[in-house]
């Protein structure tokens, strides 16, 4: 069988994963949901069982947002200006930049009562050509939106706890 092929049936596969798992049940295989990047693979296949991954895409959450923000990136650069990163941070240094860049802006949004999701998965070659973000990567995309209502996160935890000194 050729590359072509293979390539052929595996973004098929990527593309309709309900087919294949009605593929996979219809021939009697037990099918396990995993997580990509955390299931040992190796354990659920020797137990007999097929591990599909389980994450998704974001079109929905991009298709109903009333707005949509991102947050792009220098390749190469990070917040240090215009100085280029030291070779120790070259490996993704100004994607921690454009993660403070999502946190910051979430945070003013969330203070002006507009509902934030950071979407990471998403075509960001599609996304550069769509917006023309020439010399730019878009690091993640930020849909927004005023919500029906506010629902509270988990209590927090006192300072102590998360902190100490040493």
């Amino acid at each position: 069988m050729s590359i072509e092929v293979l390539l052929n049936e595996f973004k098929e596969a990527a593309a309709s994963p309900a087919k294949l798992l009605k593929e996979y049940k219809a021939a009697g295989k037990k099918v396990v949901g995993v997580l990509p990047y955390y299931a040992p693979e190796e354990l659920v296949y020797a137990a007999g069982i097929v591990p599909m991954g389980i994450w998704g895409s974001n079109t929905k959450t991009i298709n109903r947002a009333a707005a949509l923000a991102v947050i792009a990136y220098v390749p190469g650069l990070s917040g240090q200006g215009d100085a280029p990163l030291t070779e120790s941070q070259a490996a993704g240094w100004e994607m921690f930049d454009a993660g403070i860049a999502a946190q910051t802006f979430c945070l003013a949004a969330r203070d002006l009562g507009i509902g934030t999701c950071i979407l990471g998965i998403f075509d960001a070659g599609a996304a550069g050509r769509l917006l023309e973000l020439e010399g730019l990567r878009p690091a993640c995309l930020i849909a927004m939106g005023y919500p029906e209502q506010w629902k509270n996160g988990p209590g927090r935890k006192e300072t102590e706890e998360l902190l100490s000194f040493r």
